[in-house]
């Protein structure tokens, strides 16, 4: 009987080891063959994550909002994709503020698929999510104004309404001193302009509860500024052919208040202090109050001197 089983055993064992290098080429060529089919049938996409949360709570930390779903040996007439699968987070049933980990579930969808003629994995499996109070809060509305208009202008806003309620989880909300919109580029522009545009919380986490966008109403005026003038000269208009200046004429000051590029495009050559001589009839000393003589757009605020003595004698 050992005599027998010994002689089997050793018959088994020269099967197995004759030709063993064409038996490991095959099992290579089989093991080569699987791993092709497998990333033949092998497909990967990334399907939403959809969340399940109790009634007043809010996740107040970062999460993967997607998982990934790698498929295998798929071998359906029409296509399975991405609309085939529905991944979600469950944690409806917490009652307090905390941290948790939850598992990710996956559901299959579409009455022709059946457990076992494929194979699936996905990722993340679980998740994990800090549960806050979620409340509201009225803040203010910054609009994100840029640039600026050419020298000169000025500009003015108002925003309507000028603020909104902002929900989200408490620590977040609390965090939260006021909202901003899209860029407003102003650079270049002379114009008004009255546009809707959005708001942006700067949050992932707080979002407006009703107002998604304002009002916004700009006003670009040019600037008003005040520039003061020396050296400016009097001049006297009519005076008397028989009578001549015996005094000396003093340098005066104007100060104006005009748009700034007036302002700035004024030529100072354009000015003088005038001194109206009609009532001189004979030699003597005569007061004066000159009068300022500038570019009709622009408005004297000050100058200088504001009356001036001159003497006449006969020529």
């Amino acid at each position: 009987m050992k005599r027998k089983q010994a002689v089997k055993n050793k018959s088994l064992g020269k099967r197995i080891f004759t030709n063993w290098p064409a038996k490991i080429i095959s099992l290579a060529v089989a093991v080569i063959i699987f791993f092709i089919y497998r990333i033949d049938t092998q497909q990967q996409f990334s399907i939403p994550l959809d969340k399940k949360l109790p009634p007043g709570f809010a996740i107040a930390n970062d999460y993967p909002k997607r998982v990934d779903v790698i498929l295998r040996g798929v071998k359906y007439r029409t296509p399975i994709d991405e609309n085939n699968f529905y991944a979600y987070i469950d944690v409806s049933n917490i009652k307090k503020e905390g941290t948790v980990t939850v598992p990710v579930e996956i559901k299959l969808l579409g009455e022709d698929l059946k457990l076992g003629s494929f194979e699936f994995e996905y990722r993340p499996t679980q998740i994990t999510l800090k549960l806050e109070q979620e409340i509201d809060k009225v803040v203010p509305v910054v609009p994100n104004l840029v640039g600026t208009p050419p020298k000169g202008y000025k500009f003015e806003y108002q925003v309507d309404p000028a603020t909104i309620t902002v929900r989200g989880p408490k620590s977040r909300v609390q965090s939260t001193t006021q909202v901003t919109t899209e860029k407003i580029d102003l650079t270049g522009r002379i114009s008004e302009m009255r546009t809707f545009v959005k708001i942006l919380t700067g949050s992932s986490f707080v979002s407006p509860v009703e107002n998604k966008e304002v009002l916004l109403q700009l006003t670009i005026n040019q600037e008003q500024v005040t520039k003061r003038f020396s050296n400016i000269p009097i001049v006297l208009i009519n005076t008397p052919f028989s009578l001549r200046v015996q005094s000396t004429i003093p340098k005066g000051s104007l100060e104006l208040r005009g748009n700034q590029i007036d302002i700035d495009a004024l030529d100072p050559e354009q000015l003088r202090l005038v001194v109206n001589c009609t009532e001189v009839t004979e030699p003597g000393e005569y007061v004066f109050i000159p009068e300022p003589d500038v570019p009709a757009k622009m408005t004297v605020t000050n100058y200088s001197p504001q009356t001036i003595i001159i003497k006449f004698v006969v020529k």
